[in-house]
């Protein structure tokens, strides 16, 4: 049991490109990153658009709750098609369990998981509250890019996310991510706050402040 849970978790480290994991202990071990918090409220009887078709050829499809899907496709894939990115494992390294995937025929296009309560955020050591949801680690293969990929998959897991009756949908992103910004923007995410993530050497602090106010307010230290 307990190999195979050790197995389990290195997935990613014998999968993914080594730059990534050397990049990623790096802001481990000493880095200043912002985001911004991106939220809205969510209604039990609202109904999210997905808006014009993808751009480009292509059959597309969305398939929640996909997990069992890209399990097969990520084993398949391992050692023949390169490195993969680490966006494919957060079941390993996260555990999570609610992902989102897009399809054209049985290629993989674009992923994007959900934290559910209790679970981990993208920030150090922060739970998903109560009636929320984080929208995290969305990922879109270099070949689909500027398709409205993410946007088709966000409408999809905020219609779902509706009806089962979470109230508050949230995301950290990189202010300079623009393809995300904009597709939260038109689903109507709002910024508020700016969030900076101090890491010293394994030592991490979370700091909020309003994103349109002056100087950070007091910190969550994690």
């Amino acid at each position: 049991m307990h190999s195979r849970s050790w197995f389990g978790w290195t997935l990613p480290w014998r999968s993914t490109d080594p730059a990534t994991w050397v990049r990623r202990l790096a802001d481990v071990a000493w880095s200043n990153s912002v985001y911004l918090r991106l939220d809205r409220p969510l209604c039990n009887r609202e109904e999210f658009s997905e808006g014009v078709a993808p751009k480009g050829s292509g059959s597309y499809r969305v398939i929640g709750r996909s997990l069992g899907q890209l399990k097969v496709w990520r084993s398949e894939r391992i050692g023949c098609d390169g490195w993969l990115p680490l966006e494919c494992f957060l079941d390993s390294y996260a555990g999570l369990e609610l992902v989102y995937t897009v399809w054209n025929g049985s290629e993989l296009a674009h992923l994007c998981w959900v934290a559910r309560q209790g679970q981990k955020t993208s920030l150090p050591r922060i739970q998903v509250p109560q009636g929320e949801a984080e929208v995290r680690g969305a990922y879109t293969f270099p070949r689909y890019r500027n398709r409205g990929l993410f946007r088709i998959a966000l409408a999809r897991i905020l219609n779902d996310l509706a009806q089962e009756g979470v109230q508050r949908v949230f995301a950290h992103v990189r202010p300079e991510n623009t393809p995300s910004m904009k597709a939260f923007c038109q689903l109507g995410f709002e910024p508020r706050a700016v969030c900076e993530v101090v890491c010293r050497l394994g030592w991490r602090r979370v700091r909020f402040r309003d994103p349109h106010g002056q100087g950070l307010s007091p910190a969550l230290v994690c």
